[in-house]
C-alpha cells in the first residue's frame, strides 16, 4: 500500500496525492473553483462539475445490461446495479437495506438517541460528526452572498441560487408521475415516495403508516405532546422547526415572500400562494355538494359545516355558533371588554390582529381590493366579493319564510330579523334596540348632538 504522506493540517487526514489533499482542504476552506455556466453553481472539484453538466443535457450514456434503464452518469449506474445483487447493507435495527456502506452508517446513527457530537459555541448537539462541521460554518464562515430581494446571506452560492428560486416563484423540478411542481430535487424526491405504496413503518399508538422512520418520529409528538424547538425570544416551543423558523420571523419582521402583482409581503410561501389567487381569482378547491369554488382548503371545511348546519362551539352570552376555536375565543374575550390589539390612533380595541389591520385602513384609506368591472376600490375582500355580485346578480341566500333573496349572507341575517322581531343592538343610554348596528350608531348621534 501507498504511503500517505500528504496530511491535513486542520483535521490530520493523510493522502497518497498532493492533488487529493488539494481537493479535501476545500472541504474546510469552502472553496468552490469549478462553475456552472448553465445555472451558476459552484463546485470542488472538476468531476463533480462534469457529472452535474449531464443535468442540463437529454444525454444517458450509462446503461444498465440488466433492465436497460439509462443514467447520466456512471456512479449512479453502479449504486442502481446493487438492486440486482444482494450485496445491500442492512441496518439490524429495522431491516433497512442501502446501497452503501456510507449510508447505512449515517442511518445507524439516527437509531441512538444520543447526540454525541456538541457545538462548542451554541450548545446545538448532532448525531454524525459531518453535521456539526457543516453547522460550524454559521459561526465561522463569513456570509458573503447576498440575495439582491431581501438580503438575507448566505456562506455558498450555490445556497443563494437555491434561496433566489423562492422568490421567482420558479419551480422547475416536474414529478413525471402526477405533474407537480417543485423549487428543490429534494423536495421532488421526498414527493415521490407517495406514489410508492410501500409504507414500512408504523405508529404504536395509532396504527398510521409512514415511509421513513424519521415521519414517524415527527408524528409521535401529536400523541405525546413533545415540543423540542423552543423560540429563544419569547420561549414560545414547538414541536416541528419549520413551524419555529416561520415564528422567529414575527420577531425579526422578516417577510421574505413578495407579491409581483401588489408588492405585499408575507411570512410564509403558502401565505403568498393564497393571496396571489385574489388576483388571479383562482379558486381551486371545489365543494362536491353546490360546486361553489374556494381559494383555500380551509375556507372549503368551513363552507362544508353550512349545509350541515354544525357549529360546535356557542356563545353562553349571546347564543352565537362558532365553527372556529380562535374565532369563539376572540367572540367571548370581546364581550368581557378584552382586546389584545389595540389601535395606536384612536384606541379602539380588537380581539383579532387581523381585525385591526382592517381596521387601520380606515385610518390610512388603504382600499387594496379593486373590482375588476367598475373599479371601484374596498378595504377587505369579503366586501369586494359582496360587490361583486352586483354586478353578476347572484343572489344565493334565500329567506325560508317569505323566499326573498339576497347577495351575503349578512343582509339575509338582517332581513330575518324582521320575521323574528329580534333586535340584538341596545343603546346604552335609552335602552331603544335596533335590528343594525349601522341604526344603533346613527341613534346614538342623538344623544351627543
Amino acid at each position: 500500500m501507498a504511503e500517505k504522506k500528504f496530511k491535513c493540517d486542520v483535521c490530520v487526514k493523510s493522502f497518497v496525492r498532493s492533488g487529493d489533499l488539494k481537493r479535501h482542504t476545500r472541504t474546510h476552506t469552502g472553496d468552490r473553483p469549478y462553475n456552472c455556466d448553465v445555472c451558476d453553481k459552484d463546485f470542488s472539484a472538476a468531476s463533480s462539475l462534469q457529472r452535474h453538466k449531464q443535468l442540463h443535457t437529454e444525454q444517458m450514456p450509462y446503461k444498465c445490461d440488466i433492465c436497460n434503464k439509462n443514467f447520466k452518469c456512471n456512479v449512479n449506474l453502479k449504486s442502481h446495479l446493487k438492486t440486482h445483487s444482494s450485496e445491500m447493507y442492512k441496518c439490524h435495527e429495522c431491516n433497512k437495506s442501502f446501497k452503501r456502506s456510507s449510508y447505512l452508517k449515517k442511518h445507524a446513527a439516527l437509531h441512538g438517541n444520543e447526540k454525541r457530537h456538541i457545538c462548542e459555541v451554541c450548545g446545538k448537539p448532532f448525531h454524525l460528526e459531518n453535521s456539526l462541521k457543516r453547522h460550524m460554518k454559521i459561526h465561522t464562515d463569513v456570509k458573503r452572498n447576498s440575495c439582491d430581494v431581501c438580503g438575507k446571506l448566505f456562506l455558498r452560492k450555490s445556497s443563494l441560487q437555491e434561496h433566489k428560486i423562492i422568490h421567482s416563484g420558479v419551480k422547475p423540478y416536474n414529478c413525471d408521475v402526477c405533474g407537480k411542481d417543485f423549487r428543490t430535487n429534494g423536495n421532488l424526491t421526498e414527493h415521490k415516495q407517495i406514489h410508492n405504496n410501500e409504507k414500512a413503518y408504523k405508529c404504536d399508538v395509532c396504527g398510521k403508516t409512514f415511509k421513513h422512520a424519521y415521519y414517524v418520529k415527527k408524528h409521535a409528538r401529536i400523541h405525546t405532546g413533545q415540543k423540542p424547538y423552543k423560540c429563544q425570544v419569547c420561549n414560545k416551543e414547538f414541536s416541528w422547526i419549520a413551524n419555529l423558523i416561520v415564528h422567529r420571523r414575527i420577531h425579526t419582521d422578516e417577510k421574505p415572500y413578495k407579491c409581483d402583482v401588489c408588492g405585499k409581503d408575507f411570512r410564509q410561501d403558502s401565505s403568498l400562494t393564497t393571496h396571489i389567487r385574489t388576483h388571479t381569482g383562482e379558486k381551486p378547491y371545489k365543494c362536491e355538494i353546490c360546486g361553489k369554488g374556494f381559494s383555500q382548503t380551509s375556507c372549503l371545511k368551513l363552507h362544508k359545516i353550512h349545509h350541515t348546519g354544525e357549529q360546535a362551539l356557542t356563545c353562553n352570552v349571546c347564543g352565537k355558533g362558532f365553527t372556529q376555536k380562535n374565532y369563539f375565543q376572540a367572540h367571548v374575550k370581546m364581550h368581557y371588554g378584552i382586546y389584545l390589539h389595540r389601535c395606536s390612533l384612536c384606541g379602539k380595541g380588537w380581539c383579532t390582529d387581523n381585525d385591526l389591520q382592517k381596521h387601520m385602513r380606515v385610518h390610512t384609506g388603504d382600499k387594496p381590493y379593486k373590482c375588476d368591472v367598475c373599479d371601484k376600490r374596498f378595504c377587505s375582500s369579503s366586501s369586494l366579493y359582496g360587490h361583486m355580485k352586483t354586478h353578476t346578480g347572484d343572489k344565493p341566500h334565500k329567506c325560508d319564510l317569505c323566499n326573498k333573496d339576497y347577495a351575503n349572507k349578512a343582509s339575509l341575517q338582517v332581513h330575518i330579523r324582521s320575521h323574528t322581531g329580534e333586535a340584538p343592538f341596545e343603546c346604552d343610554v335609552c335602552d331603544k334596540r335596533f335590528t343594525q348596528r349601522a341604526s344603533l350608531k346613527r341613534h346614538r348621534r342623538t344623544h351627543t348632538g
